[in-house]
């Protein structure tokens, strides 16, 4: 990740796949895409700065996402901000900034995009509860003995 700041004003640049000789993207991964974020929301907790963060879709259109969509990468940017501000102060507030028709392509409505971003922040904390709580151990059964059958 590079930091430039212009004029009093921050630009994070984040790298999200290998690049080729040619400079054209390659491995471009949700996987890819995550550790971008998740890099990002660390460095901003404790190098950034409090004003407010605008976002595109990173890692879709040009740079040729394998397995993910536009609407997989808005929620990963959603949730892994979400998750980190739980922890951190991150920023004040997040803007994700969405080509119109990109999103028409994606076969996705904005709609359904902000149900998703207003159940996350419901229900964000209730769930983190339940997964820390939910610590199950034990071996999963390896021998056709212990299977039961109907």
């Amino acid at each position: 990740m590079a930091k430039v700041t212009i004029k009093g004003q921050h630009f994070y640049f984040l790298a999200v796949a290998d690049v080729s000789k040619t400079g054209k993207p390659q491995n471009v991964t949700m996987e890819n895409v995550t550790k971008a974020l998740v890099g990002l929301w660390d460095f901003l907790a404790r190098e950034g700065h409090t004003e407010p963060i605008a976002i595109p879709v990173i890692g879709t259109g040009r740079a040729g996402l394998k397995d993910g969509t536009l609407e997989d990468v808005v929620h990963e940017t959603l949730f892994s901000f979400a998750s980190k501000s739980q922890d951190e102060f991150v920023s004040k507030k997040m803007t994700i900034y969405l080509y119109p028709a990109a999103l028409s392509e994606a076969n996705v409505t904005w709609e359904n995009l902000c149900n998703y971003m207003d159940w996350q922040c419901a229900f964000f904390g209730e769930n983190q509860k339940h997964i820390t709580a939910s610590k199950t151990e034990g071996n999963p059964i390896s021998n056709k003995e212990n299977v039961i059958t109907q």
